[in-house]
């Protein structure tokens, strides 16, 4: 089943709303997958079906994100390293870091390369994995 990380900085206007949509993204979120890793601020890992961009439009029609056009949102399916985004505003830039390019309608390629990412629960929030899945995608693996 595809991997994703969603990474997003939703703007603050004030601490209510924020906190409003931060939970209705996190909320979301829950929905595609009983499976996450959200223990940072902006950045939740999870398994569930579909591509980046079906992911992308479940939360902006599930969630309270994006209603202003100032949020902003990468989900980027780490299964096959494409990614679709709300509000980016360098995207070759981002491409250029990542190795990544715009998610395709249909996985570009193979199985997943970055090994499995939740074999259980209990490592979902493994430090070691998560440091192991940030190198491999610095190194555009």
């Amino acid at each position: 089943m595809p991997k994703f990380l969603i990474t997003f900085r939703l703007h603050y206007d004030d601490s209510r709303s924020y906190e409003r949509r931060r939970q209705s993204l996190v909320d979301a979120i829950s929905l595609l997958s009983p499976l996450t890793w959200d223990e940072t601020t902006s950045v939740i890992f999870l398994e569930c079906p579909g591509t980046s961009k079906s992911v992308r439009e479940f939360l902006v029609a599930n969630s309270q994100i994006y209603r202003d056009k100032r949020d902003e949102v990468v989900v980027a399916m780490i299964t096959v390293h494409s990614y679709a985004s709300i509000g980016m505003k360098n995207e070759a830039l981002f491409n250029a870091t990542t190795g990544t390019s715009p998610a395709p309608e249909v996985p570009a390629y193979g199985p997943n390369t970055l090994g499995p990412l939740f074999s259980a629960p209990s490592s979902a929030s493994s430090l070691a994995n998560l440091s192991e899945l940030a190198k491999l995608i610095l190194k555009g693996k």
